[in-house]
């Protein structure tokens, strides 16, 4: 009876690490949980899982972060974009760099030229930028044609200007 009990434990144990009884692993890797959700890799996919180990955004994505302010970046074939919790597109996976939010506004770059998203993902401040810097008390310095400028957030030059 000692041995069946031991055995059973081990299985039960086996299977809480795993996620199987059979041994497998159903994800590769588990990151931390931020925000509710930890973001997982499989097979070289990422997707996101609940607490409760249930996958809430599928395996689909080439890379992915944590979520931040109720938000993950994602890449696919080498494009990136944001996601919600309820994997809804909110700015598009076209980017080749995504900065973070300051201040209602994120930097999105795309064939070397940079601009601003709001949370909605609209392009806010054209992509023809060199260089951006975060939005700090509603200013931010950017370079524009190897020229350092100050824009304010609806995109117009407030010192430096040519």
């Amino acid at each position: 009876m000692k041995n069946k009990i031991l055995k059973l434990v081990t299985v039960s144990m086996l299977f809480i690490m795993t996620g199987n009884v059979s041994g497998q692993k159903k994800y590769e890797e588990i990151g931390e949980y931020k925000e509710g959700l930890a973001v997982v890799r499989s097979k070289g996919k990422y997707g996101f899982i609940n607490k409760a180990k249930k996958e809430i955004i599928p395996l689909k994505y080439d890379n992915a972060s944590d979520f931040y302010e109720g938000f993950a970046l994602v890449e696919l074939n080498e494009k990136r974009g944001l996601i919600d919790k309820s994997d809804k597109i909110i700015i598009p996976i076209e980017y080749d760099n995504i900065g973070d939010f300051s201040e209602g506004l994120a930097s999105v770059c795309l064939n070397n030229k940079c601009g601003f998203v709001d949370k909605s993902g609209k392009v806010s401040i054209p992509l023809k930028y060199d260089y951006l810097g975060t939005f700090r008390n509603g200013f931010a310095q950017v370079v524009l044609n190897d020229r350092e400028i100050t824009i304010n957030k609806s995109g117009k030059c407030v010192q430096g200007c040519p």
